[in-house]
């Protein structure tokens, strides 16, 4: 959007320069030097860009994402994990008050509460133990992620100067020269004139 801006205000400028100037060259070098850039730089690099800077973006997006789902797990793997650790000490508490009377069924309750208590103590300790790796990881290689992106961003960068700074430079260089600025200056001398003759008083541009 930028480059196609940027292409479309130059082709602008450069009508108003139909008539030989001063600025004329500079006004026609600079649209060159834009068309150039939105039409035959811009698409390639956007490319590399999505290929190179935004793909890491995505990928990260995924490793946060896998994040956020085993802390999901984890929460549901921690509410089992309790409530069997409840049931299980609710049913040593009803053994103890039983005295004996109903302990063959009693036994069954907690064996099979036993069972479920250990799977459910392993999921979640498993689930809590990566989650925890997951975030060490994180922690500890957060630049290692974006490494890639950094240098793939200073590279595509780089390209989009060195292509369109040659003509951007000369363009300014132009501007600078004595001619330009005295004929800038008498330009804008005659206009303040005229606008005086015409009895509107209006800032020289």
């Amino acid at each position: 959007e930028l480059f196609r801006a940027q292409s479309d205000l130059s082709s602008t400028v450069a009508d108003f320069y139909e008539d030989p100037t001063a600025l004329q060259p500079v006004a026609l070098l600079h649209k060159e030097s834009s068309t150039y850039l939105a039409t035959q730089v811009q698409p390639l690099l956007h490319e590399q860009w999505r290929e190179h800077v935004e793909s890491v973006s995505e990928k990260l997006k995924l490793r946060f994402g896998a994040i956020r789902a085993d802390d999901a797990r984890r929460t549901r793997y921690v509410a089992d994990y309790d409530y069997y650790r409840h049931k299980r000490k609710q049913l040593d508490d009803d053994s103890k008050k039983d005295g004996g009377t109903h302990a063959s069924k009693l036994a069954d309750k907690i064996k099979d509460c036993d069972n479920k208590l250990r799977q459910a103590s392993e999921k979640y300790h498993t689930m809590n133990e990566r989650l925890t790796q997951r975030l060490r990881i994180v922690h500890e290689h957060q630049s290692t992620f974006i490494n890639s992106a950094l240098v793939a961003s200073l590279a595509i960068q780089n390209e989009l100067f060195s292509q369109g700074g040659a003509e951007v430079i000369k363009a300014n260089q132009m501007c600078q020269m004595e001619g330009v600025i005295k004929a800038m200056r008498e330009q804008s001398n005659d206009l303040a004139e005229w606008d005086a003759a015409s009895g509107r008083i209006m800032p020289s541009v």
